[in-house]
Parts: structure tokens; sequence; C-alpha cells
């Protein structure tokens, strides 16, 4: 049986596949990022009464929400590979 060539990111995905507390702490840091730009929008919104500065609030939250989706949309595409490459593996097939 011939040795799976994986790319970095692959064995990288693999070895952190099984920490369970790895999607605790991804989930944790969304959670307070998102509480924490809420608060932050809701006092900006009513202290500074300004729009500009509650509309700049508010795309910095836009900006790192989408950094955020595109990272998790990564990493599932880089665990699609390395299944399609272990399923290739088990049938005897040339990953």
């Amino acid at each position: 049986m011939e040795k799976i060539k994986f790319t970095p990111q692959e064995e990288r995905a693999l070895r952190r596949s099984g920490d369970l507390a790895l999607g605790g702490r991804m989930k944790q840091s969304a959670i307070a990022v998102s509480v924490l730009f809420l608060v932050l929008f809701i006092l900006a919104a009513f202290t500074v009464r300004n729009n500009f500065v509650t509309m700049a609030v508010g795309i910095v939250y836009i900006v790192l929400t989408l950094a955020e989706k595109l990272a998790f949309i990564r990493i599932i595409a880089v665990y699609r590979g390395l299944a399609v490459k272990l399923g290739k593996a088990l049938n005897g097939e040339n990953p």
C-alpha cells in the first residue's frame, strides 16, 4: 500500500481533528467577538449619536465576521480533501 501524500494543511488538520477542545475554543471566541461588538455597537449608538461612528463599528463587525466565515470555509475544504484522499486510499485507488 502506497503512503498517502498530504499537503501541510491536510497534515495539520489531521493532527488537530481529534482535538475536541479546539471546537469549543473556536465557538467561545466567536461568541465573545459577537457579544463584544454588539455591546460596542450599542454604546456607540447611544453615547456618540454620530451615524458615521456607528456605521464604522458596524463595518468593522461585518469585516471580522466575513474573515471568520472565510477561515471556516477554508478549513472545511481542507477536511473534505482529506476525507477524499483517505477514502480513495481505503478503496485502494491512487489518491
